[in-house]
């Protein structure tokens, strides 16, 4: 039997032109392979109707074979290196050019993290000399970077601005386990006054050095009195009776320094060393 009835286009046509399957008797396909081709694209369209992609039509080549080829997808006759290599062809060339074929491939990455809720970030012209911040979304030049030699530019991942702000936050959380918004709150209830002084911006964080609970805003001076203080309010309080006592000037220095001696030994329950040299002067 050289020829065979043909079920799709109802043409008796030669064995040859018939795919094989073992299921059946004479081994052969029921329908011829240009048939069998044309049901497979058939289906092929109706399943990606459904998720609402469209297939292109081929366009035929214009001009022979071996000095170009047409992409289909853009409709440009290019020379045949212009194309990717595919042996399942029969030209041993991609079906579309190395342009469009990329183009695609991007573009059913995209769909395929799409369908998954993931959104690919854009690629944006970018003149030399400049980078793109991911943060702020503006293009700043080279200048306005940290070097960063894990990078591929050499550059850092944002902009020294955005950088900024991203590790002030981070030490606030770190730190304190504050965000930018309590610290403005919080300096909106102490009306951006240092909450001893009521004078000085409200702009240090002041906190217990140990037990890492925040307490209140402060300005820089205030701030740093506390620290170098080491938080003890004893030594705050005989630094208070210090100045009370010598800012009154008309007492005379003996009796300024009695009287001194009698508040330092209610504060520290006892003469300290320096005084007694002064007992023994009086």
């Amino acid at each position: 039997m050289d020829t065979k009835w043909c079920t799709g286009c109802g043409q008796d046509k030669s064995v040859s032109e018939f795919g094989t399957d073992r299921r059946r008797a004479d081994g052969l396909a029921r329908q011829c392979k240009p048939c069998v081709n044309a049901a497979a694209l058939l289906n092929r369209r109706k399943r990606l109707a459904g998720q609402g992609r469209v297939v292109q039509e081929a366009v035929p080549a214009e001009g022979p074979i071996e000095n170009g080829k047409k992409c289909p997808d853009c409709a440009e006759f290019k020379p045949i290196e212009a194309f990717g290599l595919n042996k399942q062809n029969r030209d041993g060339r991609a079906f579309y050019c190395k342009i469009c074929a990329r183009r695609r491939s991007q573009q059913g990455y995209r769909d395929r993290l799409a369908r998954q809720g993931i959104v690919v970030r854009e690629k944006y012209d970018v003149p030399p000399g400049h980078k793109r911040c991911p943060t702020c979304e503006e293009i700043k030049p080279h200048t306005e970077w940290h070097r960063a030699k894990v990078n591929a530019d050499g550059f850092a991942s944002e902009c020294k601005a955005c950088r900024k702000v991203r590790s002030a936050r981070e030490h606030l959380k770190r730190s304190y386990g504050l965000t930018p918004e309590d610290v403005r709150k919080m300096f909106e209830f102490q009306d951006g006054l240092c909450a001893i002084c009521v004078e000085g911006p409200a702009e240090h964080v002041d906190h217990d050095h140990e037990t890492g609970d925040v307490r209140e805003l402060l300005c820089f001076n205030c701030n740093t009195l506390l620290g170098k203080a080491g938080d003890d309010w004893r030594r705050l309080q005989r630094a208070e009776h210090y100045l009370l006592w010598h800012k009154l000037g008309h007492i005379p220095v003996a009796e300024g320094l009695r009287r001194l001696q009698v508040v330092r030994r209610g504060l520290t329950g006892g003469r300290s060393r320096g005084m007694r040299s002064e007992v023994k002067c009086q």
